[in-house]
């Protein structure tokens, strides 16, 4: 199975993130090597940029992101509000 969601990172851990779309739900996806650099994922995350996630399998049961895309502010994607700051990352 194919497919593509678009939303916004709210978990970089190793090789694995956590895409929520604007409907609220979660995708979980194990990124391939050459899908983004860690560093870029982390960044989007942390400016809470919208991403295209193109992937094989089933999100949230082995799903592989083949390719992982900054999208414009707002493009694609509705009103989610981005996280409160944890404790443990305030700036």
């Amino acid at each position: 199975m194919t497919g593509e969601v678009v939303g916004r990172i709210t978990i970089v851990q190793e090789d694995r993130i956590r895409v929520v779309d604007d409907a609220g739900r979660g995708y979980l996806f194990v990124v391939r090597k050459r899908a983004a650099p860690i560093a870029s994922l982390e960044a989007w995350r942390d400016r809470w940029i919208p991403v295209r996630v193109r992937y094989d399998g089933v999100p949230d049961a082995g799903a592989l992101a083949d390719r992982v895309d900054p999208l414009e502010p707002g493009l694609g994607v509705g009103p989610i509000q981005p996280p409160s700051p944890r404790p443990d990352r305030a700036r």
